[in-house]
């Protein structure tokens, strides 16, 4: 052990020499260094609780975050009397419900929806025959809670657009006597909001399941009466019945008989209801430069002489769609000719025209035919509508849409070969006609009796192989949809075309396959297009395998 030399001098005594500075320094930074150690640790922690959110974590996702979701939300919302997402949102907490009532585009779609069969069902007991008190009276109710809902919404929308959507279907098994039919009464508190002069809307649609003895539904055309005209420039109105709307009962629910929307200044209307009822609709024809009319899905009949009356109004028209309801047996008689000289875009759904309607519509500046959702008869080159079109503005279609049930294959390679600059293409079947279950359909895929469908020709005639030349060579999008590939070969024709159609070595003439969208109803189990295409070093971005 080392000694100082003041404790040399003491050795043989029993005296014990303490360094005193040294022992009492020690002893008081002992303490201190605790001391020290503590404080730091006590800032480090009120460090960390100053710089960590204490909140919920359902108040910590950001705005734009919460507004994304929200619009999601809004845009698959359910009708009315559904809770919508905008309103839960605002009973979740104080910031999203201060987020959502500063948002008024939140607000901005409101929609409603009344089966009165579920009304009446709702009576329990029934009430007895002819005594329909208590149905007005839930009828009341109900309509005061929609008129509670769109009066909510106008104002949490602060002054933005809005959009209304209603439908209503009137209970089949109710059969209102004339003693009880002023309706209008019931309606006027949703009638009164509504037509507020500062509501500003932009579009309403009514989608109406009408008993045309005795309706309730009808009476909702009021909302159209009574919605102030400036701003609006959409409307939809589809009136489902099983047969035309006496003309009394018109002049019960509209002025003078008359749905009378001249003062909307409509660019788009979509009108679908028998066609003897189109006499009741007044609008600015001329000023329509979008127009759907038709059959409405309860299968009126419409005809293709019915359908070019109307658009005989509509020379400004750029966008058609028509639902037309005739038997394939119907042979029309002579159609006059007309010419709509800015229409562009030509839809139509339910049951294919029959080829004098091709004639008699002249469309110079047509580039988008789409007729995949409409049923026909397999027709060949002399006979198809379809086809005639095709022949005769097929040069400038940049986007067709065709049911390959509907043409016999030769009908098929000549409609093929005249769409030289076609980039969306659409190959699809035909449905059978959607059955009305109330307000409800069901649509049932069905083929043609005795078709054969050439699944692997079709897709060779796009082959920028093919020896006979390559059809559509600016194609960019094929559909082809209810697809059969059952056989090998359909499967291989599919693999070898977007092969092909992707190569860089392909001929400059033909465009990339951007796009391959394939909906199968059968193909070879286990047979995997993409594993295919893969193997050939193919880049499958933009393909899309479906089966029903």
């Amino acid at each position: 052990m080392d000694s100082s030399p003041q404790s040399e001098q003491h050795l043989d005594t029993n005296i014990l020499i303490l360094e005193a500075p040294n022992a009492a320094t020690a002893l008081e930074a002992a303490p201190r260094g605790i001391i020290d150690a503590v404080d730091n640790e006590i800032a480090e922690l009120e460090e960390e609780g100053r710089s960590h959110d204490t909140k919920p974590p359902i108040q910590r996702i950001p705005d734009d975050i919460l507004l994304e979701s929200f619009f999601k939300l809004v845009t698959s919302a359910a009708p009315w009397p559904y809770a919508h997402p905008s309103i839960v949102a605002s009973q979740v907490c104080h910031g999203w419900r201060d987020l959502v009532l500063s948002t008024p585009l939140l607000w901005t779609k409101i929609e409603l929806i009344l089966p009165l069969a579920s009304v009446w069902e709702e009576l329990n007991p029934p009430p007895a025959q002819g005594d329909f008190e208590q149905y007005l009276s839930l009828c009341r109710h109900y309509l005061h809670s929609m008129a509670e809902r769109v009066r909510m919404f106008t104002q949490r929308s602060a002054g933005c657009p809005l959009q209304l959507e209603v439908m209503v279907y009137d209970a089949v098994k109710v059969r209102l006597p004339s003693s009880l039919q002023p309706w209008s009464q019931v309606f006027a508190p949703l009638v009164e909001v509504v037509s507020d002069s500062t509501t500003q809307w932009e579009s309403i649609d009514l989608d109406l399941a009408v008993v045309p003895e005795s309706s309730l539904a009808l009476h909702l055309l009021r909302l159209l009466v009574a919605l102030p005209g400036s701003g609006m420039r959409s409307a939809v109105l589809c009136l489902q019945m099983s047969s035309q709307i006496p003309e009394s009962l018109w002049n019960e629910v509209l002025p003078d008989g008359k749905l009378d929307l001249r003062s909307a200044e409509l660019h788009s209307l979509s009108v679908r209801m028998a066609y003897g009822d189109m006499s009741c609709v007044q609008a600015s024809w001329e000023g329509l430069t979008t127009l759907t009319s038709g059959a409405p899905p309860s299968g009126s009949r419409f005809l293709p002489s019915e359908a070019l009356d109307i658009l005989r109004s509509t020379p400004n028209l750029i966008h058609c769609t028509i639902y037309f309801s005739v038997a394939s047996s119907h042979r029309p008689p002579v159609l006059e000719s007309l010419t709509l000289t800015h229409l562009e875009s030509l839809t139509i759904v339910g049951k294919l025209p029959p080829r004098p309607f091709a004639e008699a519509l002249e469309l110079p500046s047509l580039t988008r035919l789409l007729t995949g959702r409409a049923m026909g008869v397999e027709e060949g080159v002399k006979t198809s509508a379809v086809l005639l079109w095709i022949e005769k503005y097929g040069a400038q279609l940049k986007e067709v849409s065709v049911a390959y049930t509907s043409l016999k294959m030769p009908a098929m390679r000549v409609a093929l070969n005249n769409l030289p600059n076609v980039e969306s293409l659409e190959l699809t079947s035909r449905t059978s006609p959607p059955a009305n279950i109330g307000p409800f359909r069901l649509t049932i895929f069905t083929l043609p009796s005795g078709f054969t469908f050439d699944a692997d020709g079709i897709l060779k005639e796009l082959d920028p192989g093919n020896p006979d030349g390559c059809p559509c060579p600016r194609l960019r999008t094929l559909v082809l949809e209810h697809w059969f590939g059952s056989e090998e070969k359909a499967m291989d024709a599919a693999v070898d075309l977007v092969e092909k159609r992707r190569n860089p070595q392909r001929p400059e003439s033909i465009s990339r396959l951007d796009t391959l969208d394939i909906t199968f109803l059968q193909r070879p189990p286990g047979r995997d297009i993409f594993v295919d295409l893969e193997r050939k070093g193919v880049d499958t971005d933009g393909i899309t395998i479906r089966s029903k």
